[in-house]
C-alpha cells in the first residue's frame, strides 16, 4: 500500500516505532530494549510495550492531536498531567482499586513509562457490570476529594468545549442545543476537585482481584458531576438503565445541587451523542440492547424536550 493511502494515524503510529530512542527513554528501567509491540484499543495515545532483558514496561507517546482522530488537535504535554495526576492518586488506592504506578516521564519526547499491568481486559467484557461499582464508586470519591492545586493543565475543558459541547449544539434542537452551549462554560467555571477526566469503561481494566483505572491525561480541575455522567453514558449503551441506576446508586448522588445535577443530565447527553452522530460516532462498544442508534439518539434528546 502506498503510504499515502495509509491513514495519517496509523502513519504516526509507526514512526513513533520507529523514531523514538526507546533505548535512551527505557533502558535504565528494563535493560537491553528486546521489542517494542504496539498496543490496540488507545484512542487519544500511542500505546506501546517494551520488553527489555531486565523486564518490560508500558510506554504512552502523545502526538499532537487524538490518536484515533487525527483532525481534532490535542495538546501533546497532556502526558505531563496523567503523570502528574498518577502520582496523586496513589493516594486513593483502595484494596480493589488503584491506578497504575509511573515509572518515568520524558517531557521532551511526549513519551510516559508506566508499570505494564499484562493483557487485562476492561470493563466492557463483563457481561454484568454492577458488581464493579461500589469499589469503583469508593476509589472514585478519593480522587474526587482530593484538592489538586499544583496538577498541571492544558486546557482540557476548552478543548472539550471545541470539539464536544459546540459542535454537538449545531447538530441537535432547542433546548439540548442551549444546554450544550451551557455545559461549555459551566465545565470551565471553577471548581476544586480531581476529575479523572475520561472516566469510561474502556479505562477500567479488570483482573481477578483489583480494577486499574488508566488513561488520565485528562485529569484536571473539574466538577465530579462530569465524572459521573461520563462513565453514566457508556454503562447506559452498554448495559441499560438498571445498570445505568445502580452505578449512579453506588457513587450516591442524593446529595448533589440543582446545578450539578444539570450538568450531569447534559454531559451524559453529550458523551452519548458524541458516541452517536459526532467525531467519535461508532466507536465505545456499545451493543445499543437491541435499541436502534436513531432510538437512542431520540431518547437522549426527548430527556430535555
Amino acid at each position: 500500500m502506498a503510504r499515502d493511502r495509509i491513514p495519517r494515524d496509523v502513519q504516526e503510529f509507526s514512526l513513533s516505532v520507529l523514531t523514538l530512542d526507546w533505548h535512551r527513554l527505557c533502558h535504565a528501567h528494563v535493560g537491553a530494549i528486546k521489542s517494542v509491540t504496539p498496543l490496540s484499543g488507545g484512542l487519544v495515545n500511542h500505546v506501546f510495550r517494551v520488553v527489555g532483558e531486565r523486564g518490560q514496561l508500558v510506554a504512552k507517546h502523545a502526538p499532537p492531536h487524538v490518536a484515533a482522530a487525527p483532525d481534532i488537535a490535542l495538546d501533546p504535554s497532556r502526558l505531563k498531567v496523567e503523570a502528574a495526576a498518577l502520582a496523586m492518586v496513589a493516594s486513593c488506592a483502595t484494596p480493589s482499586v488503584k491506578a497504575p504506578r509511573v515509572v518515568a516521564y520524558h517531557e521532551d519526547a511526549n513519551v510516559l513509562l508506566m508499570e505494564d499491568l499484562g493483557d487485562l481486559g476492561d470493563l466492557f467484557a463483563l457481561d454484568d457490570p454492577i458488581a464493579a461499582f461500589d469499589p469503583l464508586a469508593t476509589f472514585l470519591r478519593r480522587v474526587h476529594a482530593l484538592r489538586p492545586d499544583d496538577l498541571p493543565s492544558f486546557g482540557i475543558h476548552q478543548s472539550r468545549a471545541k470539539n464536544q459541547y459546540l459542535p454537538l449544539a449545531k447538530m441537535v434542537s432547542d433546548p439540548l442545543n442551549h444546554e450544550l452551549e451551557w455545559a461549555a462554560d459551566h465545565f470551565a467555571s471553577p471548581a476544586t476537585g480531581l476529575v479523572m477526566g475520561d472516566l469510561w469503561p474502556a479505562s477500567v481494566l479488570v483482573s481477578p482481584r483489583q480494577f486499574f483505572i488508566i488513561d488520565w491525561e485528562f485529569a484536571t480541575h473539574g466538577h465530579v458531576e462530569q465524572d459521573v455522567a461520563h462513565l453514566s453514558a457508556h454503562v447506559r449503551m452498554r448495559w441499560g438503565e438498571t445498570a445505568e441506576d445502580a452505578w449512579l446508586g453506588s457513587y450516591d448522588v442524593g446529595a448533589w445541587t440543582t446545578t450539578q445535577h444539570r450538568a450531569f443530565r447534559v454531559h451524559r447527553a453529550a458523551e452519548i451523542l458524541q458516541r452517536t452522530i459526532g467525531a467519535f460516532a461508532g466507536t465505545g462498544g456499545a451493543r445499543w440492547l437491541g435499541e436502534t442508534k436513531d432510538a437512542l439518539i431520540h431518547d437522549v434528546q426527548n430527556e430535555f424536550a
